[in-house]
């Protein structure tokens, strides 16, 4: 597939999949994926830039050269590791890292750097930390 000089449009609807498996040329150029279906990037991403602005994008292959940029506005999955210029998350959108389209957050998926899933500090702990400030605070008051 190649991307012109004025980029690309795939638009996938409702309940549809597509899956590109062929290498996607167009240096410098924007892929952009529309409607609420999911696509699946399976084939060498050779393009400037990719948006994603509805429905699923799965994206199982590496771009070339660490130049490329991703814009998600939507679900975007990166079942590979990559190396971007650029990762512009917009709002309400979910970026997954992980070992194939299907990774979830809390399922073994980790950030491009590794790092595990790390919990916030439980209720209880906040509690009791709190409640142990309030004691401090009142031990002091009454020695005056």
């Amino acid at each position: 597939m190649a991307i012109g000089t004025g980029g690309a449009t795939v638009e996938v609807t409702a309940a549809n999949v597509l899956i590109i498996s062929g290498t996607i040329d167009g240096v410098g150029n924007t892929l952009t994926k529309t409607g609420t279906g999911t696509l699946t990037l399976s084939g060498t991403p050779n393009y400037g830039t990719l948006h994603t602005t509805d429905g699923i994008t799965n994206v199982d292959s590496s771009f070339i050269g660490g130049t490329s940029t991703v814009n998600a506005d939507a679900t975007t999955n990166f079942g590979v590791s990559q190396t971007l210029a650029a990762l512009n998350i917009g709002n309400g959108a979910v970026v997954t890292f992980g070992a194939g389209p299907e990774a979830e957050p809390g399922a073994g998926a980790t950030s491009a750097f590794g790092a595990a899933t790390v919990p916030e500090p439980g209720s209880l702990g906040l509690l009791v930390v709190g409640a142990l400030g309030l004691l401090g605070r009142r031990s002091r008051m009454a020695r005056w």
